[in-house]
């Protein structure tokens, strides 16, 4: 937790002799250093008009189902009323587009019911799979969140695991 002001910052602990700032007229950039010196991120950061430092947390966000939308939008307006710098990039719906961030994927386009539907789907549900490990990492999140959606979902979560990142699961799968 790094604190500034009287605001804190979760992005990653981090010791406060790893910790460079500069100041670039509204924005600042804060470098983060590993144990062997070597610079591991920057994050850029802006100076609001009162002065505070926020930094930019990045979330990925996946919810295929509209109520997956509903309740993804609520914990979107949430973090923003902590986080108002917060960075949202998902896949979802209208309402999590209207609050914000970049809407990635429409859960209207992974809608397949029934065994024909999936099967002659199949292509393109493992190409779903592809194109979110592929932003996930460009995009590379401070946090990915998972909104129910466990066919996709406990895949992603595994893999995201696999590779380091934070990863938590709002709204679990239902355990019959």
């Amino acid at each position: 937790m790094l604190f500034v002001g009287n605001t804190s910052i979760s992005l990653k602990t981090v010791s406060s002799s790893s910790i460079q700032t500069r100041n670039l007229k509204r924005d600042i950039a804060i470098i983060v250093f590993g144990k062997d010196n070597s610079k591991i991120s920057l994050q850029k950061c802006i100076l609001p008009k009162n002065y505070s430092l926020l930094c930019r947390v990045k979330y990925y966000i996946i919810s295929g189902e509209a109520s997956g939308d509903l309740h993804g939008s609520h914990l979107m307006r949430a973090l923003q009323e902590t986080d108002p710098v917060a960075e949202f990039r998902f896949w979802g719906g209208e309402k999590m587009q209207a609050v914000g961030g970049e809407l990635v994927t429409h859960y209207r386009d992974m809608a397949f019911m029934g065994f024909w539907e999936v099967f002659k789907n199949l292509p393109k549900i493992m190409g779903f799979f592809a194109e979110a490990k592929r932003q996930i990492g460009e995009f590379a999140p401070d946090a990915i969140i998972l909104v129910d959606y466990a066919g996709m979902n406990m895949k992603i979560a595994k893999w995201a695991k696999s590779r380091g990142f934070k990863v938590f699961y709002y709204i679990s799968p239902k355990v019959w």
